[in-house]
């Protein structure tokens, strides 16, 4: 077994590797909350995704935030239309542009499979709003209940 590491990235952010042992599968709180998302990442569990919706622009059509296993909360990931996949929609997560103009990653998922179990639970909510906007109208669809 290896010994947690930790690094500090470009954008300030400690990010601290544990071995896949330590964390149980499951992410978890650390001290000083440093959250620890080592291991599998088959069952995530996506929650509280919100949508905010833009002006429509060269495919450009809003924003998500959600939270990763109760543990993890991710903003302002752009979604965009895409004609050319099954799915109908990408999503763009956030990156920084240094002043030497070199792009850095905020965060973004690590595999495939995490990237297509968020990218379905988004496309799953925003069936759900879709839904609501054609049977109810804007106001339906916006309320929380």
């Amino acid at each position: 077994m290896t010994w947690p590491f930790s690094t500090l990235n470009p954008v300030g952010l400690i990010v601290v590797s544990f071995p896949k042992e330590l964390c149980n599968y499951n992410p978890i709180i650390v001290d000083d909350g440093i959250i620890c998302l080592g291991g599998l990442v088959e069952n995530l569990k996506i929650s509280e995704i919100d949508y905010f919706p833009v002006a429509p622009r060269a495919g450009h059509i809003g924003f998500v935030s959600l939270v990763v296993n109760d543990a993890l909360f991710l903003g302002s990931i752009a979604v965009y239309t895409c004609l050319s996949s099954e799915q109908k929609i990408r999503l763009v997560f956030p990156d920084r542009v240094l002043p030497n103009g070199r792009r850095i990653n905020i965060f973004h998922p690590t595999s495939r499979l995490a990237e297509q179990q968020i990218t379905d639970a988004v496309i799953s909510k925003l069936n759900e709003l879709f839904e609501k906007v054609a049977h109810g109208g804007m106001d339906q669809a916006l309320s929380k209940n």
